[in-house]
């Protein structure tokens, strides 16, 4: 409840008091059974208005409950071996436009609308993820089109590879940069070195593999050992790569394909007159 105190008095002409400013009003505010609250004061020309107390005490507001539900996300359940591949091509992505560094397990949840929870149920960590996106890129450096070409020969084989090596990399080379990229960053990561001591034996490994074939369905023998010619065909390839990226104006892809021709000539690549099944 709230109470007017004694209004000041009009000032008389006999009033000695009549030069003192006039005193403001008091507003007494009470509480519960009349007990004296606080007190404050008043121009005489102030009116008492109200606190808005129903300002605080807003409801909350039903479009910001609805923006804040529409941020949640919602994930579509695939089978396990789908959500593999997309994580895969998420990794590539998030690699391919950030680096490396940039990859994390939540990072690639968010680029394939997965949850965490999906990822891990996917891979064990993100090595494990790096080294599934490894296996993809080999398979696009020696895909089908490869296969076709083992039954002519060494060379026909890894023409064949070539081409579709240089024709993948000149449409992405942020590909190519991310491989190196991830080479450099396991060998320097100490978390990582299990993962930096697979990636160039994968590479050698596919490529011994379609060297073997080659040699047995072509009719071919080889004097140099195919572990040894794998390596240097990989060291030829990836020096030109090398030289391509910091300069795509070069003919790194033409000279590539002249030393390995004189790489397979120095091993000795002759016909052999029948079938070796022993080099598969």
């Amino acid at each position: 409840m709230i109470e007017r105190g004694r209004e000041a008095r009009e000032p008389s002409r006999s009033d000695p008091r009549d030069s003192q400013p006039i005193a403001p009003s008091v507003v007494h505010v009470r509480g519960r059974g009349g007990s004296s609250l606080a007190a404050a004061e008043l121009e005489p020309t102030s009116k008492v208005t109200s606190i808005g107390i129903d300002r605080m005490r807003q409801k909350p507001n039903p479009r910001a409950k609805a923006k804040k539900r529409s941020r949640s996300k919602k994930f579509v359940r695939v089978p396990v071996a789908d959500r593999r591949e997309q994580l895969i091509d998420a990794t590539i992505l998030v690699m391919r436009r950030d680096g490396v560094r940039s990859v994390t397990m939540r990072a690639v949840a968010t680029e394939a609308n997965a949850s965490l929870a999906a990822v891990h149920y996917c891979f064990e960590n993100k090595n494990a993820l790096l080294g599934a996106a490894i296996r993809r890129w080999l398979r696009l450096m020696i895909n089908d089109a490869v296969n076709v070409h083992v039954t002519r020969g060494i060379r026909s084989s890894v023409q064949a590879m070539l081409d579709a090596y240089w024709e993948a990399f000149e449409a992405t080379p942020e590909d190519l940069l991310a491989q190196f990229e991830l080479a450099l960053w396991a060998v320097r990561r100490e978390k990582s070195r299990d993962l930096a001591s697979t990636i160039y034996p994968m590479y050698i490994a596919e490529l011994k593999s379609m060297l073997a074939k080659s040699l047995s369905l072509g009719g071919e023998t080889c004097q140099w050992d195919l572990e040894r010619l794998s390596r240097a065909l990989l060291a030829v390839i990836d020096g030109y790569s090398l030289q391509y990226l910091s300069d795509p104006t070069s003919n790194a892809r033409s000279l590539c394909s002249e030393l390995v021709e004189l790489l397979l000539e120095s091993a000795g690549i002759g016909r052999s007159g029948r079938i070796r099944n022993s080099d598969m």
